[in-house]
Protein backbone atom coordinates (compact mmCIF):
# COMPACT_ATOMS: atom_id res chain seq x y z
CA UNK A 1 0.00 0.00 0.00
CA UNK A 2 1.11 3.69 -0.39
CA UNK A 3 1.24 5.61 2.69
CA UNK A 4 3.04 8.87 3.44
CA UNK A 5 2.81 10.70 7.06
CA UNK A 6 0.64 13.61 7.41
CA UNK A 7 0.69 16.03 10.30
CA UNK A 8 3.59 13.30 11.70
CA UNK A 9 0.86 10.30 11.42
CA UNK A 10 0.61 7.46 9.19
CA UNK A 11 -1.73 7.92 6.50
CA UNK A 12 -2.63 5.43 3.85
CA UNK A 13 -5.96 4.88 1.53
CA UNK A 14 -8.34 2.58 0.85
CA UNK A 15 -11.94 2.37 -0.78
CA UNK A 16 -14.73 2.57 1.76
CA UNK A 17 -16.24 -0.72 0.82
CA UNK A 18 -12.87 -2.83 1.09
CA UNK A 19 -12.26 -5.46 3.15
CA UNK A 20 -9.28 -3.41 4.53
CA UNK A 21 -12.21 -0.89 5.68
CA UNK A 22 -14.59 -3.37 6.92
CA UNK A 23 -11.63 -5.01 9.00
CA UNK A 24 -10.87 -1.70 10.63
CA UNK A 25 -14.25 -1.03 11.64
CA UNK A 26 -14.46 -4.38 13.36
CA UNK A 27 -10.82 -3.98 14.97
CA UNK A 28 -9.11 -0.48 14.22
CA UNK A 29 -5.37 -2.07 15.74
CA UNK A 30 -2.81 -2.26 13.16
CA UNK A 31 0.29 -3.52 12.33
CA UNK A 32 2.50 -1.80 9.79
CA UNK A 33 5.83 -3.18 8.57
CA UNK A 34 8.13 -0.98 6.20
CA UNK A 35 11.44 -2.20 5.19
CA UNK A 36 14.13 -1.83 2.40
CA UNK A 37 16.97 -3.57 0.39
CA UNK A 38 17.20 -6.03 -2.31
CA UNK A 39 19.00 -9.14 -0.38
CA UNK A 40 18.25 -10.77 2.96
CA UNK A 41 21.21 -10.04 4.64
CA UNK A 42 20.43 -5.87 3.34
CA UNK A 43 17.18 -5.48 4.75
CA UNK A 44 16.19 -3.06 7.29
CA UNK A 45 12.88 -2.25 8.60
CA UNK A 46 10.36 -0.72 11.30
CA UNK A 47 7.43 -1.69 12.86
CA UNK A 48 4.54 0.90 13.63
CA UNK A 49 1.82 -0.76 16.27
CA UNK A 50 -1.41 1.51 17.10
CA UNK A 51 -4.80 2.03 16.27
CA UNK A 52 -6.28 2.84 12.72
CA UNK A 53 -9.06 6.16 12.81
CA UNK A 54 -11.44 6.49 9.89
CA UNK A 55 -11.14 10.04 7.83
CA UNK A 56 -14.04 11.16 5.92
CA UNK A 57 -12.19 14.19 4.80
CA UNK A 58 -10.67 13.00 1.73
CA UNK A 59 -8.99 16.41 0.66
CA UNK A 60 -5.58 15.79 2.47
CA UNK A 61 -5.33 12.00 1.39
CA UNK A 62 -5.16 13.01 -2.03
CA UNK A 63 -1.96 13.28 -1.82
CA UNK A 64 -1.48 9.82 -0.83
CA UNK A 65 0.24 7.42 -3.58
CA UNK A 66 -0.48 10.23 -5.66
CA UNK A 67 3.46 10.35 -6.58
Amino acid sequence: MWYEFLDRRLAMHTKAKSQKARNLARDPRVTCLVEVGQRYEELRGVELVGKAVPVRDAGPLFTVGSG
